[in-house]
């Protein structure tokens, strides 16, 4: 099984997240309708038995190869977005926002109100009759970033060979690497070697 990354803090930004850099190269770590559907219980779209039931339906199906594509293209459209926003070019173009509100357009979902401790809690859970709604929760994220968060927040991952993003949740807004157990040690750990190259000044 694929080894995800969740470590953006929203899952529009995990699903971009999706395509990663190893050894110098981009890999891409959706490769097929298995992998999307794996994805989706890594981050909690859907469970596991639902996941099963998903595979069994439409894995080698021209419909799950359907979704695959769209899913791809979705993730380009909103890796565009998150680089835009990043770089602060201005407003999102109107296409990533049709490309958003037409996934949204295809969503279903049935709520509950549930009891929860002493209180109550609403519930909400995904029905999945075609595969490409399983993309139904990536646009709705998407739909929250842009409307509810404070894009100022949104960041790309400051190590240049890197191409994660992040939304900076961090009180002092100080956050500058995807993970610091890898580019900021990697930056850490370059920093240091530099400091060891530079020559030690002489005694006057």
């Amino acid at each position: 099984m694929v080894t995800f990354l969740f470590l953006g803090e929203r899952l529009c930004i995990d699903f971009v997240n999706t395509e990663i850099v190893d050894g110098g190269a981009r890999v891409d770590l959706l490769r097929g309708f298995d992998d999307l559907v794996d994805w989706c219980v890594g981050a909690a779209v859907i469970g596991r038995a639902e996941a099963t039931a998903i595979r069994r339906r439409w894995t080698e199906t021209a419909e799950g190869r359907d979704a695959h594509r769209r899913a791809i293209e979705l993730r380009a459209t909103l890796r565009a977005m998150l680089e835009g926003i990043a770089n602060g070019r201005g407003p999102v173009p109107p296409r990533v926002l049709e490309a958003i509100n037409a996934v949204l357009g295809e969503g279903a979902s049935e709520r509950q109100v549930v009891r929860a401790g002493d209180g109550y809690q609403l519930r909400v859970r995904r029905i999945i009759e075609t595969p490409g709604q399983l993309l139904a929760a990536i646009a709705e994220s998407a739909a929250t970033l842009l409307t509810a968060d404070d894009l100022t927040r949104l960041r790309a991952c400051q190590n240049p060979d890197c191409v994660l993003f992040f939304f900076d949740t961090t009180k002092n807004h100080a956050r500058r690497w995807c993970s610091m157990a890898a580019c900021g040690n990697r930056a850490k750990v370059a920093a240091h070697y530099r400091r060891g190259r530079q020559p030690t000044p002489r005694p006057g």
